[in-house]
């Protein structure tokens, strides 16, 4: 439950990379058959429209309805230089997915394209783009709004900000890179989204394979998954394979039933490693 009341789903079918057809086409109906009712894509993966044309036949034949779904989409880095652009961005994205509102929006990125990475112009704008989101909240065209990829730093300088201001409004979410090999750098910044009420979402939860290599010893995805979700974040697991996305989707069905892993297996991942692993992009460079 976001901290407007709007209820998220505590799993999200992750779509990036998947952009290709019938690939993609295949991949969200296969997993609403399956039960996911929480799809995460951006305006930079390049894959809504054909996430759009393909929901609109599956509420042409199933009793799966636009309202019982939940849209998460995102404003990429090369289009925050002015709230027109992210207007435009905004509606486009709409138009895509053939939908009149999102159930979430998101910042995908704390910087600004082509901008130096220390540059003090990606805080000036992180500030307004922020801006422009309330703006589509409070149209009702965004039913919440978030930032993805924000370190501690870019949230504490955003809060500050928003609570300057009679009317901001607090993010409701704050996607970022989550799972065991980087549990220890997320310490403070999960400490700050707890005391104000802003739910993390853990997108790349399995480490892009990499926790099931062997190399950290015996750990199984759904070890992961259950993991993520004790400590009261979304997962945004990516898969193309069914078999996979039945897994994934299993372990949180389980876990919601009450039927975890064994627990000290699930506490070990607490310190799994010593020199933390990031296996996507790093916003820590990001002035």
């Amino acid at each position: 439950m976001l901290h407007n009341g709007l209820a998220m789903p505590i799993v999200g079918l992750g779509t990036w990379e998947v952009n290709k057809s019938p690939e993609c086409e295949e991949v969200i109906e296969h997993a609403i058959d399956i039960g996911y009712l929480h799809i995460d894509t951006a305006f930079i993966y390049y894959n809504e429209k054909l996430i759009g044309t393909k929901l609109q036949e599956i509420y042409g034949k199933t009793n799966i309805k636009r309202e019982n779904l939940f849209i998460t989409s995102k404003l990429p880095p090369t289009k925050v230089h002015s709230e027109e652009m992210i207007r435009e961005t905004f509606f486009q994205s709409l138009s895509d997915l053939q939908t009149d509102y999102v159930d979430c929006y998101l910042i995908h990125w704390p910087g600004t394209s082509k901008l130096k990475v220390n540059s003090d112009q990606n805080r000036i704008n992180r500030l307004a783009t922020w801006r422009a989101l309330e703006n589509l909240y409070r149209e009702g065209k965004a039913k919440s709004i978030g930032v993805s990829n924000f370190t501690l730093k870019h949230m504490n300088e955003l809060l500050e900000d928003i609570k300057s201001r009679d009317n901001g409004i607090i993010p409701h979410v704050n996607q970022i890179e989550y799972h065991p090999l980087l549990y220890k750098t997320h310490k403070e910044l999960e400490k700050l989204c707890k005391e104000n009420n802003i739910v993390i979402q853990a997108y790349s939860p399995l480490a892009h394979g990499e926790l099931m290599t062997g190399k950290y010893g015996e750990v199984t995805s759904r070890e992961c998954l259950q993991w993520i979700l004790q400590k009261g974040h979304v997962i945004l697991p990516r898969s193309v394979k069914r078999n996979h996305m039945e897994d994934n989707f299993k372990a949180v069905t389980d876990f919601a039933a009450g039927i975890i892993d064994d627990q000290t297996r699930l506490s070990r991942l607490d310190s799994l490693v010593s020199d933390e692993v990031r296996v996507c992009w790093d916003p820590e460079q990001i002035a």
